[in-house]
């Protein structure tokens, strides 16, 4: 009896000893695992650090969309560009290009031009008042013409955009929504528009484009991209704030800074670039000269942008789709007044010839502005402007007539009415150096006056003294002497007036902005992806699939050789390109009848 109990115990303590031991097995076992699996990867901002594949920040809530969708994404990473040395502009043409526009503008990628121009031809016909209201309009989605063709009033997913359809900083996406179907035909044969942020699919092809275009404030705040940038992906920034100080974020300096940024682009710029370091008042670099003689007032930048940073920069944005394309993103329906100057329809928009017009010299704007520092350079340049053309007026009034504001304001359609009577129009600094005023001012048909236009460039270069425009000083203290020879041949005004107006309507069409924006990413695109093939893969004797593995064509001259020389023919392109871009072309700031507070933000209402 004892022996039996003695081996049941004994059989007892041998189950506890195993139980014990299999537990004991299974804490090492966890732990070993643990130990040796690898920790998740932490997100690296640009450009320090290693970059995943694709895209790990899933903060959003993803929609993996349809297999088709699935598929179409597949396809597009899939796909490979051998380069040659030096690459050429076919295979820069076969990269993958995804262009990421708010998600309101996508679907007018998809209407045809000729829809909607039909449209707009709709809306201006059925407008009783044109010239007084500008067809302000949500009666015109029910005209037959128009639908499907209007911008988004809301988001795919039925809630309403922070911005709507028409707030001015959407009208680069225009130029790219217009553009595309030209740069697909000119052999752009990936380009990709994408704009919603919580689909799987359209994010994994921004983190598999080639080159990604995005604005700056959509780069944060729409996609948040900053964590999947493959090594050799590029991109071009569009910068689309109203002066041509560089406005930046903080956090996105560094993206900037980095060899993945090959351009930032902007409407208007300063000239020379290193005036984009300061000095400045009001945080921008014109309005710096009117307190030049007090120094105390001036800030500059703690932190100076270096010079590679400042070669990036490029101006390229029209503002001509804003007035040519009142029913697409960044328009307003009050700019549909202007169909008739892009149409050449003198019943729509009649252009009086200058001979004809009562008024010799004109200005109409706001003079007190809210200053952003101890003393408000708008408001003393305004001030200027009234005190040297009341002068003007004093010495020549009784032989030129002269109109100077006295403090009234008015309607769009007066101020409109008042230009198509004027010849000469002042058209002065607002919080940019353009105004959305100077290219009011030009299709009616005037002369622009703007001062210092030597000291910005914008594109097109519609500020070109004695070609374009007049240009004065910062204070207008030459105006006499720069508007008199205009005055006194109006046939040489009025040649004037007429070939800045053609200049403003070829950049409307799309033709030239896809012709644009192809000569820019050919260049930006071939110069970047040529020093990343010499600095990452050269001597590895192959070819090269971007983003992919060496291939087994010779592309690469051997380790330690030169590229080959550039024909006759490319050094002539390249020189004359050189040239082009150091000229300089001009800019500026304001809004037009419909937006009031909205041209504020973009410069300042100051036609009134």
């Amino acid at each position: 009896m004892a022996k039996q109990q003695h081996r049941e115990a004994a059989g007892r303590a041998t189950r506890v000893t195993v139980v014990q031991a299999a537990l004991v097995g299974l804490v090492l076992l966890a732990l070993g695992w643990s130990w040796q699996r690898p920790a998740a990867p932490v997100p690296q901002q640009l450009p320090a650090g290693p970059r995943e594949p694709y895209i790990t920040d899933l903060v959003l809530p993803l929609d993996v969309g349809t297999l088709a969708q699935q598929a179409e994404a597949d396809a597009w990473c899939s796909t490979r560009t051998q380069l040659s040395w030096p690459p050429t502009p076919q295979q820069l043409r076969s990269l993958r290009v995804a262009i990421v526009v708010d998600p309101v503008c996508r679907p007018q990628e998809y209407v045809s031009a000729d829809a909607l121009a039909t449209c707009l031809d709709a809306i201006v016909s059925h407008c009783k008042d044109l010239a007084k209201t500008g067809c302000f309009g949500g009666w015109s989605g029910k005209l037959e013409e128009c639908k499907g063709v209007l911008p988004a009033e809301t988001l795919p997913d039925g809630t309403k955009p922070p911005q709507k359809w028409n707030h001015y900083q959407f009208w680069w996406q225009t130029i790219m929504t217009t553009a595309a179907p030209q740069l697909r035909a000119m052999g752009w044969s990936n380009l990709k528009i994408l704009s919603d942020a919580k689909s799987a699919n359209e994010r994994r092809m921004a983190s598999c484009a080639d080159l990604l275009i995005t604005s700056t404030t959509m780069f944060w705040q729409l996609y948040p991209f900053k964590h999947g940038m493959r090594p050799h992906q590029k991109m071009i920034l569009i910068e689309q704030y109203g002066a041509g100080t560089f406005m930046l974020p903080p956090d996105m300096e560094a993206g900037v800074e980095s060899n993945n940024t090959i351009a930032v682009v902007k409407h208007v710029l300063v000239d020379p670039p290193e005036k984009q370091n300061g000095p400045f008042l009001e945080e921008r670099s014109h309005l710096a000269l009117m307190v030049k003689d007090r120094p105390e007032l001036l800030t500059v930048r703690e932190r100076p942008w270096q010079q590679s940073t400042l070669d990036k920069m490029e101006v390229l944005l029209p503002m001509t789709v804003r007035f040519s394309n009142p029913i697409q993103c960044g328009g307003s329906w009050g700019f549909a007044r202007y169909h008739g100057f892009f149409t050449k329809n003198e019943k729509r928009w009649p252009i009086p010839p200058l001979a004809s017009r009562p008024y010799d010299v004109t200005f109409i704007g706001k003079l007190e502005y809210e200053a952003k520092a101890e003393v408000s350079g708008v408001t003393l340049h305004r001030q200027a402007a009234v005190k040297a053309l009341s002068a003007f007026r004093d010495k020549w009034g009784h032989q030129y007539k002269v109109y100077v504001p006295q403090g009234e304001r008015l309607e769009y359609h007066e101020y409109v009415g008042l230009l198509k009577q004027s010849k000469i129009v002042i058209s002065p600094w607002g919080w940019g150096e353009w105004s959305h005023k100077d290219f009011e001012i030009l299709m009616a048909g005037c002369v622009v006056v703007k001062p210092r236009s030597d000291i910005f460039r914008i594109h097109p270069a519609i500020f070109e003294h004695n070609v374009t425009a007049i240009t004065t000083k910062e204070d207008l203290s030459d105006l006499e002497e720069q508007i008199l020879p205009f005055l006194r041949d109006v046939p040489r005004a009025q040649a004037m007036a007429t070939r800045v107006q053609g200049l403003w309507r070829q950049y409307a069409r799309p033709d030239q902005l896809a012709q644009d924006w192809d000569e820019l990413m050919l260049r930006r695109l071939g110069a970047s992806i040529k020093s990343d093939l010499r600095q990452q893969y050269e001597g590895l004797g192959g070819g090269l699939e971007l983003g992919g593995e060496p291939a087994g064509q010779e592309s690469l001259p051997p380790a330690g050789e030169k590229p080959q020389p550039l024909g006759a023919a490319e050094q002539e392109r390249q020189a004359e390109e050189a040239e082009e871009e150091g000229e300089p072309d001009e800019s500026g700031d304001s809004q037009a009848a419909d937006g009031q507070q909205q041209a504020q933000r973009e410069g300042g209402d100051d036609r009134r």
